[in-house]
């Protein structure tokens, strides 16, 4: 016999109470395929509500979240279901954020350019542990590595923009991302970051 969802989650259960408007939600999202797309489209309606990315992305984990927990406690779940559903979720959200903080950061210091090759360069995110594995759960942290392929200094274009080393551009990108997938709003996180 199974339990009820409202008691065998404290955390569906909070999330559901605190607006009355979730229910719906997660009803209309568990119907769906959850996949890139979807978080694609959920994350759009956020922001054209006016939420900034951080809040937005942060509300739909908990979408995703209470959408997993009602679907695995109602048994139309399965475990690879679960794993799936949130490494895709994690590898979306790390790009997401990923490319608005390259965006902010080359705004502000100008494109990464190799030393050796004069390519200009991103920074590559590479997910060990859990979601390297496709095994991430709902409460698995997420494991990173962030490399960058060459040294070198960013080119500026504007007067406004200070260039850094490439070394320098990375490091604080990385710390940029940590925070945006990290830290602790009113909606709570993205995902805990291990680095």
């Amino acid at each position: 016999m199974s339990l009820p969802i409202l008691d065998a989650s404290r955390f569906y259960t909070r999330w559901i109470n605190a607006d009355s408007t979730r229910a719906q939600k997660v009803a209309e999202v568990a119907r769906l395929s959850l996949n890139s797309e979807v978080f694609a489209q959920v994350l759009q309606n956020e922001t054209d509500a006016g939420a900034p990315l951080t809040g937005a992305m942060r509300r739909l984990r908990n979408l995703v979240i209470a959408t997993l927990i009602k679907r695995d406690l109602e048994g139309a779940a399965n475990l690879d279901e679960v794993v799936s559903t949130m490494t895709a979720f994690a590898d979306f959200a790390v790009q997401r954020h990923l490319a608005a903080v390259m965006q902010e950061m080359t705004a502000l210091y100008g494109t990464p350019i190799g030393e050796e090759s004069g390519d200009s360069h991103e920074m590559i995110v590479l997910g060990m542990g859990k979601l390297g594995g496709g095994e991430l759960n709902v409460s698995s942290d997420i494991d990173l590595i962030f490399v960058y392929p060459e040294d070198g200094e960013t080119q500026t274009s504007s007067p406004e923009q200070r260039s850094l080393s490439n070394h320098e551009f990375f490091v604080r990108t990385g710390k940029k991302l940590i925070a945006a997938l990290a830290e602790i709003t009113g909606d709570g996180f993205a995902f805990r970051v291990d680095m």
